[in-house]
């Protein structure tokens, strides 16, 4: 299969597509035929060894991904060959096949394509579980969301409004500021041209003490590993709000497998907005 490489730890601009061997599952492991994966920031952190975990090298980057189950390991009970899933992965999505965890592979809602599949599950999942269980956000709540346009910003622009929080959106240009508009936002502001601090006061009025409220920080790699059930729960919330039109994933960019080191670079250099997916079929 065809796969892109990274053989040493350094740029972006090393990676290198390579035939390389088809994986094998191991034991609650399913090996997925890739239709399109998501772009995320740590990929380039992971390739600079910089990133939380260090893969074996060599190893392909990618995070998450969508595509059909080819093949399934020992224990597999969830799933079978021909199956639609999007998984979200250890690495190695950037290829012709990924293995993913059982645990970590969810089927896709009929309606949605690949693309966006490949593009749903860090973006949309981190998004939610920090809204709905971390910051246990309400209906009538305010939902400040820096980076609006940004894969996750856009989910929890998203989110918040299917929770019923009223949506202020912060970005840097007024293209950005109108993509968070598209999905919902109450209200924007420019922090390239306003002052951030003044226009969110004039549209709150809100302190953290006086208004008993609380700072808290939100990782999905918490509920993947601690706390699953909330995942899986996560997930259930996130395909029914899809099927009811209630989100609507924005890929901006689709690109084929050789233009992966470009797909990085969109999204690293900030010349894009949404999600971006390496495809490895794409024409």
């Amino acid at each position: 299969m065809r796969a892109v490489m990274c053989r040493a730890w350094g740029a972006v601009d090393d990676l290198v597509v390579d035939d390389v061997a088809s994986p094998t599952p191991g034991p609650g492991q399913v090996v997925i035929d890739v239709e399109a994966s998501g772009v995320n920031y740590a990929d380039a952190l992971m390739v600079a060894g910089k990133y939380q975990t260090k893969p074996p090298l060599p190893f392909s980057p990618g995070l998450e991904t969508a595509g059909v189950v080819a093949r399934c390991g020992d224990g597999v009970t969830r799933y079978r060959p021909g199956d639609r899933v999007m998984a979200i992965l250890a690495y190695g999505g950037f290829a012709e096949e990924a293995v993913a965890d059982e645990v970590e592979t969810f089927a896709i809602p009929k309606a949605m394509p690949f693309d966006e599949a490949g593009a749903f599950p860090i973006a949309y999942l981190s998004s939610h579980v920090a809204l709905r269980w971390q910051a246990r956000l309400e209906p009538g709540e305010t939902l400040l969301v820096l980076g609006a346009a940004g894969g996750v910003g856009l989910t929890a622009v998203e989110i918040g409004k299917a929770l019923g929080a009223r949506v202020i959106a912060g970005a840097s240009t007024a293209e950005k500021l109108a993509a968070a508009r598209e999905r919902g936002a109450d209200a924007l502001v420019n922090y390239a041209s306003e002052n951030l601090t003044e226009r969110v006061m004039a549209l709150t009025a809100n302190r953290l003490l006086v208004k008993h409220r609380s700072a808290l920080g939100s990782s999905l790699r918490y509920f993947r590993w601690h706390a699953p059930d909330k995942l899986g729960r996560s997930v259930e919330e996130l395909a029914a709000w899809y099927e009811a039109g209630k989100l609507a994933p924005c890929v901006t960019h689709r690109l084929p497998l050789e233009k992966s080191i470009e797909a990085i670079r969109l999204l690293t250099d900030r010349k894009a907005h949404g999600k971006l997916v390496v495809m490895p079929h794409l024409l």
